[in-house]
């Protein structure tokens, strides 16, 4: 890995994972993504809960960052299901050492239960509506030190 980027803080944020994957190809990717790891390059397992993102995916590939899929999110204050899976997929992450972010988080209720969850970060239209990257550094300029966005209403769950 060239000396210029600080593995650290790369992240594989989108790998998509798909049942018509050829059992070579499946070998490519783990050992691919065992590499990542070994770079220290964190690897996370987007829309998880979903058919493409499953816990056999847990076991072959060093994941260390899971998302759960908005799917779960959506009716997670009205709908006990949806609450019982993201409790258990925070659960699951945490027990076998993995950061957690909720994708699709649109409002406090949402962010709150997340929070007492014990979800690590959420992103969604609650924290920020998708901007271009030139308004990026004016973004960041607003939020507070902790990373918060400067509001006093907002649960204390990171955006991600």
């Amino acid at each position: 890995m060239s000396g210029d980027v600080d593995a650290e803080y790369c992240r594989l944020t989108k790998v998509c994972f798909s049942a018509r994957f050829e059992c070579r190809l499946l070998a490519h990717l783990a050992r691919t993504s065992r590499e990542f790891h070994k770079a220290r390059i964190s690897i996370a397992l987007d829309d998880f809960g979903t058919g493409f993102a499953s816990l056999t995916h847990l076991k072959q590939f060093p994941v260390d960052h899971i998302k759960i899929d908005q799917s779960f999110i959506r009716n997670l204050e009205t709908d006990k299901d949806d609450a019982a899976i993201v409790a258990a997929v925070v659960g699951l992450g945490r027990s076998m050492g993995m950061k957690i972010t909720a994708e699709g988080v649109e409002n406090a209720g949402q962010a709150e239960r997340l929070r007492e969850a014990g979800c690590d970060s959420g992103q969604g239209y609650f924290y920020a509506e998708p901007t271009s990257g030139e308004r990026v550094p004016w973004m960041i300029r607003g939020w507070s030190s902790c990373g918060q966005p400067e509001h006093p209403h907002q649960p204390n769950l990171r955006r991600a």
